[in-house]
């Protein structure tokens, strides 16, 4: 089996079904390689793309529903995925290289997740997008985890620490510089979760306490803005790459996490048509139909879930039904399941997603 795992990438999406989706989990424990790492990273998008769905992929409908075992009930390892915005071979990680958790087995080696592996999970996840580092906050107790998490604190990333030093002085220079500087070295989607939400948060965080002035809140907002634009006049632009639309809605004016899935989807191959916030539903349907994109993307943070739901629905029911209507934010995963409207809850999926969008023929 991981002899045809090695060498599936030269089969047809027929023959991948055959060979990948029946392969039991302790094999994938055994691809080790980066080569082959990236590899069944790539894969897991195709995974999901050839299942069949009638819909975004929920825990009821693409997972394995939770199984009673005695008196406890546990969990698949793609429903607690789906459930944390994590990705397996993330969660596989953290197990395995940092005892983050010891999940059951069962006889056929697949982990089972108990109630307290997916409350350590989440805490976890919440400590690491706050620029928490995982070997140094992986194997502390649960308890402690939770007063970590009810406290946000700074990264210990020096990195992190010279551009927080920078937005305090208001130093715009050093600012442009050293954001500059990460992203060239990091790469779109590790400059975005390891600096860029990080810094995020510790920001909003300083400024809801008022430790630091909002002046210097709108001096990373456009930073990271201008960072965006300048990032988006390097792209190449590729005839074959399809083209996204990326906006928040009217009254939705939150745009740091629009922003950094515009900067990943350019390093996954589209041309990326950034409208910003408080963008009224006419407009976003001209833009599509305009600009002949393959996809819509929207951050939806503070509106009201009612107001989520109409949004998306009158999206989708008006724009073809070969543009992909794809929703991020909290609010986007609080809300309930629309047909034809994908929901994604990291960037490592959305780029998974772009890169199985269909490519215009020549």
């Amino acid at each position: 089996i991981c002899t045809k795992i090695c060498f599936v990438q030269k089969k047809s999406v027929q023959k991948l079904k055959n060979y990948y989706l029946v392969v039991p989990e302790p094999i994938l424990d055994m691809i080790e390689t980066v080569e082959q790492q990236q590899f069944r990273w790539a894969i897991n998008g195709i995974r999901e793309a050839i299942l069949p769905t009638t819909g975004p992929p929920t825990m009821s409908s693409t997972t394995t529903p939770p199984t009673q075992t005695g008196d406890e009930i546990t969990f698949s390892l793609g429903a607690v995925c789906e459930s944390l915005g994590l990705t397996p071979e993330l969660v596989r990680s953290w197990e395995r290289r940092h005892g983050a958790v010891k999940p059951k087995r069962t006889p056929g080696g697949t982990r089972r997740f108990t109630s307290e592996n997916v409350e350590r999970l989440r805490l976890l996840k919440t400590l690491v997008d706050q620029g928490q580092r995982i070997g140094k906050i992986a194997k502390l107790p649960t308890e402690e985890l939770k007063q970590r998490a009810s406290t946000p604190t700074v990264s210990e990333s020096p990195e992190l620490e010279h551009i927080l030093q920078a937005v305090e002085k208001m130093d715009a220079a050093q600012l442009d510089t050293l954001l500059r500087f990460q992203l060239s070295t990091l790469g779109s989607v590790q400059f975005a979760e390891q600096i860029g939400l990080p810094l995020l948060h510790e920001v909003g965080r300083r400024w809801s306490n008022n430790e630091i002035a909002i002046a210097a809140e709108h001096l990373l907002s456009n930073a990271l803005r201008t960072l965006m634009g300048v990032r988006n006049l390097q792209q190449p632009n590729f005839a074959s790459w399809p083209t996204i639309v990326f906006a928040c809605p009217t009254n939705e004016r939150h745009e740091f996490g629009l922003l950094f899935a515009a900067l990943v989807a350019e390093s996954a191959g589209c041309k990326v048509i950034y409208l910003g916030v408080d963008l009224p539903v006419e407009e976003m349907i001209h833009a599509v139909k305009k600009t002949q994109a393959k996809g819509l993307a929207l951050s939806l943070v503070t509106l009201p879930e009612s107001i989520c739901t109409t949004t998306l629905t009158t999206l989708r029911e008006r724009l073809p039904s070969d543009v992909a209507v794809i929703a991020g934010g909290p609010k986007a995963q609080s809300i309930e399941n629309i047909p034809g409207v994908e929901k994604i809850g990291s960037l490592e999926r959305f780029v998974q997603r772009i890169r199985l969008m269909p490519r215009p023929a020549f």
